[in-house]
């Protein structure tokens, strides 16, 4: 599927936040069940795949919810030599650190 896309196309991605609970996260809403592990794990695998493809990504994510770290992602941004810009602080009852993770771009 990847390989029908022009080389260098964008694509942004804004799936449920691994770290938090939100009413469209919470299983109850048409999705089977929660945000896993396992469908974060797959999903930067699926973005390591456009990576190699010469394709770009936007990665819309939270970094830091109620004391929690997304240790994995800011592994895997780390490990990756992916960029996390951070956008701000969010949440109208618990405050979270709402990031954009890119491939570095060298000046």
């Amino acid at each position: 599927m990847i390989i029908l896309y022009s080389k260098g196309t964008l694509f942004y991605f804004d799936p449920p936040y691994y770290i938090t609970n939100a009413a469209y996260n919470d299983g109850k809403r048409g999705a089977d069940a929660r945000w896993s592990i396992d469908d974060e794990e797959n999903l930067l695998n699926y973005l390591l795949k456009l990576n190699l493809f010469g394709h770009k990504f936007l990665l819309s994510n939270v970094i830091e919810h109620k004391g929690r770290k997304h240790q994995l992602l800011i592994d895997w941004a780390f490990q990756h030599n992916f960029e996390i810009i951070e956008v701000g602080i969010s949440g109208w009852r618990y405050e979270k650190k709402e990031v954009l993770i890119i491939k570095k771009v060298i000046k």
